[in-house]
């Protein structure tokens, strides 16, 4: 054995006070091993948690729920996006020709006289006003994709307005599934943070309901034919063109132009699923009153080069008597609004051989 341990060890058989220093050492030694360890367990603690909830998240998400448990807990104003699901899914009748849009062409397109035009004119056409209430193209994607699975139409018109919303549509977390929620560049929407704690929280509640922990209503689907939605009544109090010229209206248009990109992308989304599919698109801008006779905020060679676009006649964007409100059409506005639109798109049938099999 080496002299010097042999040396230590019978100091610590004849001396008990290094007996003591070398045990309370050991001890300490210990000590400071463990709590070396404890520190590294805590330094991981965050790491676990945050993959925790990314976890929850996941499952959250991905947790099954039929489509009529989503549609059925829409209410009020909300309802009308279950009619429009219900009409592309339940409803018999065939979808030729398109609408998709916000409520300016919701109350502005009569799909029923339209139809009958069109088919007085030699058309064999069903045609259908699919848009509902407030803006937010990543709805629209969501609806368009429906429309391609169930009814295989030809034509398919986008609305337009002034600007391009920045943030998705409110109803969206209340009927997606977790591959829509990230439609498009969802990144660049405003709210979908929001939104998606919005999803997450109607996932649990309409699984939750599937289980019987809540009633479940049965299912009655919309199949009303048509979906115009008239407003009756005139603009009180028109807005003069003028404040489009002060600094608030220019700091707001600046605004929409930094925070297009979402809708942009959005509307490119359903430009190429729309042509995947063999459809043919077309916009129609409807904007509020005070753009309609003039220039829109996004420039709309940005729409032109993916599709061509219809316009409203001037007898409408000069007359403020044709509208409800400064965003939508009246009765009378829409009625003037039907003769232009079929004519647009009777043109536009007849000049796009992969149309031309509308006419009888």
């Amino acid at each position: 054995m080496d002299a010097t341990k042999v040396y230590s060890l019978h100091k610590l058989i004849d001396d008990p006070e290094a007996r003591l220093t070398e045990t309370i050492d050991t001890e300490i030694g210990l000590q400071n091993r463990r709590r070396s360890g404890n520190k590294k367990w805590v330094y991981f603690m965050p790491v676990f948690f945050v993959l925790g909830v990314i976890a929850a998240i996941i499952l959250i998400a991905n947790l099954s729920v039929a489509e009529s448990v989503r549609y059925n807990s829409l209410q009020g104003d909300a309802v009308r996006v279950k009619s429009v699901h219900d009409r592309i899914v339940f409803n018999p009748k065939p979808i030729d020709i398109a609408f998709v849009g916000s409520s300016h062409t919701w109350n502005g397109v009569d799909d029923a006289a339209v139809e009958n035009a069109l088919k007085k004119q030699g058309l064999d056409v069903s045609v259908a006003n699919l848009a509902s209430s407030w803006p937010g193209r990543d709805l629209r994607v969501l609806q368009l994709k429906q429309l391609l699975q169930y009814k295989h139409p030809h034509l398919v018109v986008i609305e337009v307005m002034e600007h391009e919303t920045p943030y998705g549509h409110g109803i969206l977390p209340y009927v997606a599934n977790a591959e829509d929620m990230f439609c498009c560049r969802f990144y660049l929407d405003v709210r979908w943070p929001q939104h998606f704690a919005l999803f997450l929280k109607r996932q649990i509640l309409n699984h939750s309901e599937l289980f019987g922990y809540r009633e479940q209503t049965q299912y009655t689907p919309d199949l009303q034919p048509f979906g115009w939605m008239p407003r009756d009544g005139k603009w009180k109090n028109p807005t003069p063109l003028t404040a489009l010229h002060g600094m608030k209206a220019r700091l707001k248009e600046a605004g929409y132009i930094a925070t297009q990109w979402f809708g942009i992308s959005a509307v490119q989304k359903m430009v190429e699923l729309a042509h995947s599919d063999g459809v043919e698109v077309r916009f129609l801008y409807m904007p509020e009153f005070a753009y309609a006779r003039g220039e829109p905020v996004i420039p709309v060679e940005k729409y032109t080069r993916m599709a061509p676009m219809f316009n409203m006649p001037t007898s409408i964007t000069q007359n403020p008597a044709l509208w409800h409100d400064k965003a939508h059409l009246n009765r009378e506005g829409a009625a003037i609004l039907a003769p232009s639109l079929i004519h647009q798109l009777y043109e536009a049938v007849k000049a796009t051989p992969k149309l031309n099999k509308l006419f009888r």
